[in-house]
């Protein structure tokens, strides 16, 4: 009995975010605001020092305070992301764009972090011109150097390990 109440309660939960879905796709309103709260939130996702998730869930919340995003739904976020690792927070990012938005999702990996003047360059080299997008960026020390992109489910391998892994498979 009370686990039928739980799966209906579930059932119902999943049919209100199917719902939520549905009215944010149809309406544009609702879908430009959508994108522009990602956008934001992968921007303060990009922005965050190497060291934030090292700190306490207090300091991280207070940090995140200081980048002055007041919408109802960036505070969620920083609750969110105050909470999280930077590679769920990521996942999260990322399941929100494919959700609520009809953008594509970019990531860079490269083998350290790039620099925020770099990282910015690159994020305006790949946005087409008024086009959403959402740009995140992955340090994965194993690519000893280059870049990876991943974009619409391909992915450009310009890392030394790619070039390496090339080169064995040819022979």
């Amino acid at each position: 009995m009370v686990a039928d109440a739980i799966r209906k309660n579930a059932l119902r939960e999943a049919e209100d975010i199917l719902n939520e879905k549905s009215r944010v796709k149809k309406n544009d309103v609702a879908r430009f605001t959508a994108e522009t709260h990602i956008e934001a939130a992968a921007r303060i996702l990009n922005e965050i020092s190497d060291d934030f998730f090292s700190k306490i869930k207090a300091e991280r919340l207070s940090l995140l305070g200081e980048k002055g995003e007041n919408t109802v739904v960036l505070r969620i976020f920083a609750e969110f992301l105050s909470s999280g690792s930077y590679a769920s927070n990521m996942r999260a990012l990322i399941q929100l764009a494919r959700s609520f938005g009809s953008f594509p999702v970019i990531i860079v990996q490269s083998p350290e972090k790039l620099e925020p003047a770099t990282r910015q360059q690159m994020t305006q080299l790949m946005r087409a011109p008024g086009e959403p997008h959402i740009v995140l960026f992955q340090v994965v020390p194993s690519l000893l150097g280059g870049l990876r992109i991943f974009r619409d489910g391909r992915m450009q391998d310009e890392s030394v390990r790619g070039k390496i892994t090339q080169l064995f498979q040819s022979i």
